[in-house]
C-alpha cells in the first residue's frame, strides 16, 4: 500500500489517495495491464475545508487578472488573492486601506506605460527593503504581502523609487 500525501496550508498533511497493489510486481510492458495484473485499487480523500491565505480555498492554482483603467485605486476586500492590471498610461495611485482582512495580498501589473505608486492609506504601514513603492516598469510585478500584525503589509518585486 502507498500513500500519497500533500502539505495543507495549515501545516497538516493530507492523505491524497491509497494505492493498495498486490503481490509486488506483475511483468507487464503497459501501464494498463498492470493495473489490471496488480488489481490495483484507488481511493481518493478531498479536503474540504478552505486551506489558502485567511481561509481562502485556492481552486485550481488560477489568479484572477482584473483590469484597472482609472489613475486612482483603493484595493478592496474582495481583491485578495487577484492581479491588479492597471492599464493607465499616466501615473496611477493604489492606495492601502486599513482594515482589509487579515493575510491580504494582491499583485500589481502595470499592462501601460503609466507607473503605479503604491499609497499607504490612514493607519497603514507599507515596508519595502529599499523604501520603493512604485513599479519600476511596464509589465513589472510588484507584490503586496501580509506582515504580521494588522495593517502592515511588504511590498516586494519590481519596484522602484
Amino acid at each position: 500500500m502507498t500513500d500519497f500525501v500533500t502539505l495543507r496550508a495549515d501545516g497538516l498533511r493530507e492523505t491524497i489517495a491509497t494505492i493498495l497493489v498486490a503481490d509486488g510486481g506483475s511483468g507487464a510492458t503497459t501501464a494498463a495491464a498492470a493495473r489490471t495484473n496488480l488489481a490495483a485499487q484507488q481511493s481518493l480523500s478531498t479536503v474540504t475545508e478552505p486551506v489558502g491565505f485567511n481561509a481562502q480555498p485556492i481552486l485550481n492554482y488560477a489568479i484572477i487578472s482584473e483590469e484597472v483603467t482609472g489613475t486612482t485605486y483603493t484595493f478592496v476586500a474582495a481583491d485578495m488573492g487577484k492581479q491588479k492590471v492597471f492599464s493607465a498610461s499616466t501615473a496611477i495611485s493604489a492606495t492601502i486601506p486599513s482594515g482589509l482582512p487579515t493575510g491580504f495580498n494582491c499583485m500589481i501589473v502595470p499592462s501601460s506605460t503609466g507607473q503605479v505608486t503604491i499609497v499607504q492609506g490612514a493607519g497603514v504601514t507599507a515596508l519595502n527593503a529599499r523604501n520603493q513603492f512604485k513599479t519600476a516598469f511596464k509589465d513589472s510585478l510588484v507584490s503586496i504581502l501580509p506582515g504580521i500584525a494588522a495593517n502592515l503589509y511588504r511590498i516586494s518585486g519590481d519596484t522602484a523609487a
